[in-house]
């Protein structure tokens, strides 16, 4: 007589059977969940506009606005306004200072990130401060990113070890008696803890009667941890995959300031590890009414939930009051010197003037994708779309500095073409070494050799300028990782916003940007991302050994290098510069996923 089969053997044949209806229990469980909170928001809020511009002597307007032919769907009319670009990040962070500072009717503000380190709770305060004075200040985040003006807040409380309000106590009991004695460990801890928790201090915020917050395209699930976020967005993922990037700091609608940096000390030159080179526009007149009516519309679609429809619990007096205190004592014990310039107002005004006196007047334009993007089944593309349009108008050349470059078919039918009418392509992307996204860079490497073949110039950041050793033989000071979104045509006109070169970008994500024409402003721009391409801050990469005659360096055969001065010393690679051979052999296997539509 035949045994039957082991105890565990049949367990585990019951529960490959369960398992695809346990999946689908709680993919339904995760998705009735979201349609939860998305449906609680038409009962929760009120629509609200931007603000009628009124003269404010901080912020003087521009010429009248001027119109041209009817604009393609998703850029406004190109109205002629002031505008200049911001590379420093100190300057752009004391810029946002000031429109917070200066601001007297409104101050709108969209991003994808806002941590909360130093920069992210000083320009946090500048806000409620403003918001004091009467400023109607509406601010709209992605939430599956945006973390520290919740969890960021609460580590600081930890760090400086000061006594909480009763509203605080039971989230500051997770943190140990010993971890209040480690500032290093807790400021370890805030780059680790993500969104989820930031409600706490959302609802806080939103309780100031001056003060509206909402999440865009939230989860239902609201804890920090646990398995519920998980399965909603495996459940979900279509909806949840999708995220607004858009990143808008409006005053008085009147002055904005548009751009690849988020809320957080790496974009603004004070992170330790990390210094993110990026780059921003701020314009002032007519245009800035189209960059309001832009943040109007995610403002007001479905998928911007008030916070107070999931955090009813966390509204209370006390917790703005507790936020206020703990926002006016936090980090003085170890706030950033250049901080410290910036709590009188002599600072700001000296950067918001030094700004303005550089603007130049020209024609500016709005591009920007529709919130209702995050729904479409193939996303509505309509900053791709108006950037392939420019290019295809392009004569001679096209320079582009962009954090993460994944290129697609049509990328390369695109490139292609240009290049055969004598258009020269030339590209500024991370490297390996000096990225933060590393599938994004996968992507982007298995697609090198036919970039080069195509005859597209590539350059890959360095993590360290050539030179900036340490003599342990450690390179020094924090490393610089590219952020910058930016596109100059034939150095004439100039694009600056939030789109990176990716299908992420193209299809997923939502962004906005500016597209100016102005030969002056876009020279500027091509300046600063051919001093990107120097040899001391980038690598070129080419197919074999180039020769030692400039002309002839282009090579259409061969093997992927990489070529730059080294200490002075010319050399060439045939593998990813300063990065190890771990690194190397994980990117390789990622690249072999078939995700390139996601990246």
């Amino acid at each position: 007589m035949r045994s039957g089969p082991p105890a565990t053997l049949v367990r585990l044949r019951f529960l490959w059977r369960l398992g695809p209806w346990l999946a689908l229990l709680f993919c339904g469980l995760g998705m009735t969940g979201c349609k939860s909170v998305l449906g609680a928001r038409a009962e929760a809020m009120a629509e609200s506009r931007a603000v009628a511009p009124k003269a404010n002597v901080a912020f003087t307007t521009g010429e009248s606005a001027s119109t041209s032919t009817t604009p393609r769907r998703g850029e406004s009319p190109i109205r002629i306004s002031e505008v200049a670009h911001m590379h420093d990040g100190m300057e752009a962070f004391t810029a946002r200072v000031a429109l917070a500072r200066f601001a007297q009717q409104s101050l709108d503000m969209q991003y994808y990130i806002w941590d909360g380190d130093q920069t992210g709770s000083f320009l946090l305060s500048e806000l409620i401060a403003a918001a004091d004075r009467g400023v109607r200040v509406r601010l709209l985040l992605d939430d599956i990113t945006s973390r520290g003006i919740v969890d960021g807040m609460l580590q600081q409380l930890a760090a400086a070890a000061r006594a909480a309000t009763a509203d605080l106590e039971d989230t500051l009991a997770e943190i140990t008696p010993d971890d209040l004695e480690r500032k290093d460990r807790i400021r370890d801890l805030m780059d680790e803890i993500h969104t989820g928790g930031r409600d706490l201090i959302a609802a806080a915020l939103d309780t100031h009667p001056n003060i509206e917050v909402r999440m865009f395209n939230p989860f239902n699930s609201r804890k920090r941890g646990g398995m519920g976020r998980a399965f909603q967005f495996l459940a979900d993922f279509s909806r949840l995959n999708r995220r607004m990037h858009n990143k808008v700091f409006a005053a008085d609608n009147q002055i904005a300031i548009v751009g690849g940096r988020n809320i957080a000390d790496n974009y603004f030159g004070l992170h330790e590890k990390y210094d993110f080179r990026d780059l921003d526009l701020m314009v002032r007149g007519p245009v800035v009414q189209d960059v309001s009516e832009s943040f109007d519309l995610y403002w007001n679609s479905e998928w911007a939930v008030p916070v107070h429809t999931f955090s009813m619990k966390h509204r209370s007096e006390q917790r703005l009051a507790g936020l206020r205190k703990e926002l006016a004592e936090a980090f003085q014990w170890e706030k950033h010197p250049r901080l410290k310039e910036l709590e009188g107002d002599a600072e700001t005004t000296k950067a918001l003037h030094r700004i303005t006196a550089r603007m130049v007047k020209a024609p500016v334009r709005v591009v920007a994708d529709l919130p209702g993007k995050v729904q479409k089944p193939m996303g509505e593309p309509l900053v791709a779309e108006a950037l392939a349009a420019q290019a295809r108008g392009s004569e001679k050349e096209i320079l582009v500095e962009s954090a993460y470059f994944v290129p697609v078919n049509v990328t390369f039918e695109n490139m292609h073409e240009r290049i055969d009418h004598g258009v020269h392509v030339c590209i500024l992307t991370n490297s390996l070494a000096s990225t933060n996204q590393m599938p994004a860079y996968a992507g982007y490497a298995k697609h090198r050799k036919r970039l080069l073949e195509t005859g597209v110039s590539l350059y890959e950041l360095r993590p360290y300028d050539s030179g900036t050793v340490a003599t342990n033989g450690k390179q020094r000071g924090p490393r610089t990782v590219l952020h910058t979104k930016a596109v100059v045509f034939d150095r004439e006109q100039v694009f600056v916003g939030t789109f990176n070169l990716d299908p992420r970008s193209a299809d997923l994500n939502t962004e906005i940007g500016l597209m100016v024409n102005h030969p002056k402003l876009a020279g500027e721009v091509a300046g600063l991302i051919e001093s990107g391409m120097k040899p001391d801050r980038s690598w070129r990469l080419s197919l074999g050994k180039p020769d030692q005659k400039e002309k002839e360096h282009m090579k259409t055969r061969g093997p992927v290098c990489w070529c730059g001065d080294n200490m002075e010393k010319h050399t060439v690679l045939r593998r990813e510069p300063e990065t190890r051979w771990g690194s190397r052999f994980l990117m390789r296997l990622v690249s072999w996923l078939p995700i390139d539509e996601m990246l």
